[in-house]
C-alpha cells in the first residue's frame, strides 16, 4: 500500500515539483498551498498521513504544537522546509530530530529526507 504524504507549500513551482517527484517515487500526495484547506482536510480526512511536509514559512512552532505534531502519545513524521537560513538554524536547534530543507532544494534531497523521516 502506498504511503500517504500531506504537503503544505505556498510556492507553486516547489509544490508542483515536489508532488511530481514524490508521486513518481510511489507516494500518494495531497498538496495544499494554504493553511486553511490543509487544516480542514486534515481534520476531515479520517486518517493521518504517513508523513507531513510543511513549509515553516507558513506555519510556526505554536501551530505545530496546537495541531499536535509533537504530541507525546504519538509521533507524526515531519519534514520542514524554509526559505530562510536563519529559520533553519533555529529549527535545527529546537527540532534536532526533524529534517529541515532550505528552498530551493534538490528533489533528491527531498526524497532522502522523506525516506529518513519514514525510517527508511
Amino acid at each position: 500500500m502506498k504511503k500517504t504524504i500531506f504537503l503544505l507549500e505556498n510556492n507553486r513551482a516547489v509544490r508542483s515539483a515536489a508532488t511530481r517527484a514524490l508521486r513518481q517515487s510511489g507516494f500518494k500526495v495531497h498538496s495544499f498551498s494554504e493553511i486553511e484547506p490543509f487544516t480542514s482536510y486534515r481534520e476531515t480526512a479520517g486518517h493521518q498521513p504517513d508523513l507531513y511536509i510543511l513549509d515553516f514559512d507558513l506555519v510556526d512552532l505554536p501551530f505545530l504544537h496546537t495541531h499536535h505534531f509533537f504530541a507525546t502519545t504519538h509521533y507524526l513524521p515531519l519534514v520542514l522546509t524554509t526559505a530562510s537560513l536563519e529559520k533553519k538554524t533555529e529549527l535545527l536547534t529546537l527540532l534536532a530530530c526533524q529534517p529541515v530543507l532550505i528552498k530551493p532544494f534538490d528533489l533528491q534531497e527531498l526524497l532522502t529526507a522523506v525516506s529518513s523521516a519514514l525510517g527508511g
